[in-house]
């Protein structure tokens, strides 16, 4: 037969409190206990806890470091910069896994004179950024823009580019329709240099010298796709 014994009226402190196998501490029907099992598994069973509220909560000197919430159990870290070390015994900040964001954004065509006036009928982005590393996709078309000489950039997007040399850069990959390319270049590539939002295009060829992608290469009709991903702080 089990022994349900209660100890102290909550006002004590207990130095040592030990659980024989397969004991319970809590209601005697566990619906609302700890459960330790003769395998050593720990079990903490609760009930009517509303969706959305805390099951379970580490905390140290009045501040919430770890927590999970009931019915989705997801697992949160309250504190600002916490997360996951991953593949250490010790913790060092390289091995820190404090961020994950997923999200939309809506991109704009831009040029460096602010005179490409484009209008888009689709101008989609998504977004997924783990750590410091932000993937993005990006798909817009043209429905009208005013014809210009001026470097176009994609602007918009979510994060801050960031990289440990101003020299750094990240490449995408771009394919797309209706460009007016200039004699000689036949795609376009696309960068995002340290410390931007926008992303530049740059045409390309065989035997000739890189150049800039201009508001009269693109037509009423263009539309460009955009992959990859990037740094950021």
């Amino acid at each position: 037969m089990a022994l349900t014994k209660v100890i102290g009226d909550g006002t004590g402190t207990i130095d040592n409190l030990t659980v024989a196998d397969a004991g319970t501490i809590g209601s005697a029907s566990k619906t609302n206990a700890i459960t330790i099992a003769s395998s050593g598994l720990v079990q903490l069973t609760s009930t009517g806890i509303g969706a959305g509220s805390q099951v379970f909560q580490v905390i140290d000197d009045g501040a919430t470091l770890f927590q999970i919430r009931s019915e989705d159990g997801n697992v949160s870290f309250p504190q600002a910069g916490a997360g996951i070390y991953l593949g250490v015994t010790s913790g060092t900040a390289s091995n820190l896994l404090d961020d994950y964001e997923e999200g939309t954004f809506t991109p704009t065509l831009i040029d460096s004179g602010d005179a490409l006036n484009a209008s888009l009928s689709v101008a989609i982005g998504q977004y997924t950024k783990i750590g410091n590393l932000v993937n993005i996709t990006i798909s817009i078309t043209v429905s009208s823009r005013t014809s210009t000489n001026n470097q176009v950039y994609i602007g918009g997007l979510p994060f801050t580019s960031s990289y440990s040399s101003t020299a750094g850069r990240a490449e995408l990959k771009v394919s797309g329709s209706y460009i007016n390319f200039d004699t000689g270049y036949t795609f376009v590539t696309a960068r995002i240099t340290h410390n931007e939002t926008a992303i530049t295009f740059i045409m390309n060829g065989d035997s000739v010298a890189q150049e800039n992608f201009r508001g009269h290469d693109i037509g009423g009709s263009t539309t460009i796709f955009v992959s990859g991903a990037y740094y950021t702080s």
